[in-house]
């Protein structure tokens, strides 16, 4: 599968960030068989800058699932962060 995507952050003050990533994977031989990926999420800083809380949504689309199985898978969630350079 080929892929393409696009990723955005947005500041929303020093404290918060909205983060929002699309992708959309299509397959090889059928463009009418794809997964489209969407996940939004707000960032926000703990006592050390290198690390971050997120919590968000995401959102999972399959336009041909196996058999028995929905097209769209939601997930809720929070993660703990750690970046370094």
């Amino acid at each position: 599968m080929a892929a393409g995507g696009l990723r955005y952050t947005y500041t929303l003050n020093k404290y918060a960030s909205l983060v929002t990533e699309l992708r959309y994977l299509p397959a090889f031989k059928d463009f009418a068989d794809y997964r489209f990926f969407h996940e939004s999420a707000i960032e926000v800083p703990l006592a050390a800058d290198f690390w971050k809380l997120r919590i968000g949504v995401a959102n999972d689309y399959n336009s041909r699932p196996p058999g028995g199985l929905k097209n769209l898978d939601t997930t809720y969630y929070t993660r703990l962060l750690l970046k370094w350079k």
